[in-house]
């Protein structure tokens, strides 16, 4: 086998680990580390155009996010934490606006999507850094039709350029509406599966008559990185909740955060010297 493809290959079983384990310990979605992975990885192993680096990076984390939500959203279904109603009235202008984003991300400068994509890492940064306020939690809380609406589609249009589960936006917003903790979190998975599928098919189709030159890569989607990263990340996951009892996940969640941060700027940086 190629050494390029092996090398490959190891290093997104790594950043599977890494993923799995974030996301078990600190309830962080995969995007987050699988996008930023990708992005340095890719192009010091293959040769690969600026255009088409960040669109594979997103359309795989995606198809990686699909798996994750499904799971953790059963889960949520049996311990009946989803709130279907605020589902129903943020889902619709999610999907629509991730499309329609997602079909002119594909044909903007690379540079200004890595700037997009920075200030969302930097967004979900802080946001673990921040001290959450207490908020009353009412069981009967529900989403108002107007915000949900307006929150819906900026959380799809921003994901669809950042290649997230929207986790990061999806959870604070129904729990500012009043929702108990674990129905902000377990309505903000079921969203996810129907955010990350739009992003996915929307960036598939954009690709499918392109060739970005990169081994088995069907348009954006890298397949290798794709069943790589997933089987770590699944399996870590497990590993990671276990971790929960061993480690300080505050301190672990704050070092992940300011991790974050500095690969943010890297990333703004990058997109800075694309554009000029």
């Amino acid at each position: 086998m190629d050494p390029q493809i092996i090398t490959f290959i190891v290093t997104c079983l790594l950043a599977g680990i890494f993923a799995g384990l974030s996301s078990g310990l600190l309830g962080l979605g995969g995007g987050l580390v699988i996008v930023p992975v990708l992005n340095y990885t890719l192009p010091n192993i293959f040769t690969i155009s600026p255009e088409y680096l960040l669109p594979i990076c997103i359309q795989t984390s995606f198809a990686i996010i699909i798996f994750n939500t499904i799971t953790a959203s059963l889960k949520q279904y049996k311990l009946g934490n989803i709130n279907f109603k605020a589902a129903s009235i943020i889902i619709p202008p999610m999907i629509i606006f991730s499309v329609i984003v997602g079909q002119f991300v594909t044909s903007i400068n690379p540079g200004y999507l890595k700037i997009l994509f920075g200030f969302v890492v930097i967004y979900s940064s802080l946001n673990m850094l921040r001290k959450k306020s207490k908020v009353e939690e009412d069981q009967n809380a529900t989403l108002p039709v107007g915000k949900g609406l307006l929150a819906g589609a900026a959380i799809g249009g921003i994901s669809a350029t950042a290649g997230i589960s929207g986790g990061s936006f999806l959870g604070p917003l129904f729990h500012s509406c009043k929702f108990p903790i674990k129905k902000a979190l377990g309505t903000s998975s079921f969203c996810g599966v129907f955010l990350a599928i739009s992003g996915f098919l929307t960036y598939f189709i954009a690709g499918l008559n392109v060739d970005t030159q990169v081994p088995y890569t069907f348009g954006y989607f890298s397949f290798i990185a794709f069943i790589a990263i997933l089987v770590t990340s699944v399996f870590f996951a497990h590993q990671g909740v276990k971790l929960q009892s061993v480690l300080p996940a505050p301190k672990v969640k704050r070092i992940f955060a300011y991790f974050l941060i500095l690969v943010a700027i890297d990333m703004l940086y990058d997109g800075y010297l694309l554009i000029s």
